[in-house]
C-alpha cells in the first residue's frame, strides 16, 4: 500500500538546545567590553606581532603535530596569512 509523502513524514518535537544559549561570563564579558569601549578609552595594543606569535605557535603546537599536518599548517599560514599579517600587532 502506498503511502503518501506527507503521510510518511515524522514530525519531530522542537528541540532547545542549551548551548546555545549565551553563558553567564560571555554576557558579563560583553557588556564589560562594551563599557570600556563607551568610555573611549584607546585599547592597548601589543608588541607582539603575528609573526612572532607564528613563530611560537609553529614551535609549541606545529611542532607536536603528524609531519603531513605540520606540512599544511605551515603551507597555508606562509602562504595566505603571514604575508598580509606579518607585522601587524596582536590586541
Amino acid at each position: 500500500m502506498p503511502v503518501s509523502s506527507s503521510a510518511s513524514r515524522t514530525i519531530m518535537p522542537r528541540m532547545v538546545f542549551a548551548f546555545f544559549e549565551p553563558r553567564r561570563a560571555d554576557i558579563d564579558a560583553r557588556r564589560k567590553a562594551l563599557a570600556l569601549k563607551a568610555e573611549g578609552a584607546p585599547i592597548p595594543l601589543s608588541k607582539l606581532t603575528f609573526a612572532a606569535a607564528y613563530e611560537r605557535f609553529k614551535a609549541e603546537h606545529v611542532a607536536a603535530k603528524k609531519e603531513r599536518t605540520q606540512h599544511d599548517y605551515t603551507r597555508v599560514l606562509d602562504k595566505y596569512y603571514l604575508p598580509k599579517l606579518a607585522k601587524k600587532r596582536l590586541v
